[in-house]
């Protein structure tokens, strides 16, 4: 699946990301972190289309259409501001990019971690008991972006990690 947007001041559609089709998967997710910000409030719009492609052949598909509104082929999202609830909940996650081990540290106990993978499957969920450290072992994951969930007594932090092989 493509991925396009156009943000505050643009005309057009830029190409943003291509999402991998899975085989069994319905749904899919894509996380875009506040592309423009400081400049709230703002409008953008996303669209999509499916494309097939093989060694000789290539296609791509009309616009998805939104689901809520079927006279779409975009989705649009009004952001109004994006408050940093955590701010002294301090994590960290390193090395990033990584390739089979990441770490993960908080100044406040950590309750649960979860990753989970750029089409929203959870690739590792684990309850903690005030963890402030924990490592995690990414040598089966596949290189890409994923987003690392830090729930902590405080809130939830949200941060992102590169795989690289």
């Amino acid at each position: 699946f493509n991925v396009y947007r156009m943000g505050p001041g643009e005309t057009e559609y830029t190409f943003l990301d291509n999402v991998a089709y899975e085989d069994g998967v319905t749904e899919y997710s894509y996380y875009d972190e506040d592309p423009y910000p400081g400049s709230y409030p703002y409008d953008v719009y996303y669209r999509l289309n499916g494309v097939w492609e093989s060694d000789t052949d290539y296609c791509e598909s009309d616009w998805a259409l939104d689901a809520s509104f079927p006279l779409n082929d975009f989705v649009h999202i009004l952001i109004t501001d994006v408050e940093d609830h955590m701010e002294d909940a301090m994590s960290n996650l390193y090395p990033n990019p990584a390739t089979d081990l990441v770490n993960v540290t908080s100044t406040q106990p950590m309750t649960r971690v979860t990753v989970i993978n750029y089409v929203g499957q959870v690739m590792y969920d684990v309850d903690l008991s005030g963890d402030k450290a924990i490592e995690l072992n990414t040598s089966n994951y596949e290189a890409g972006v994923y987003v690392v969930q830090i729930d902590t007594e405080s809130g939830v932090i949200t941060k992102r990690v590169t795989i690289a092989r």
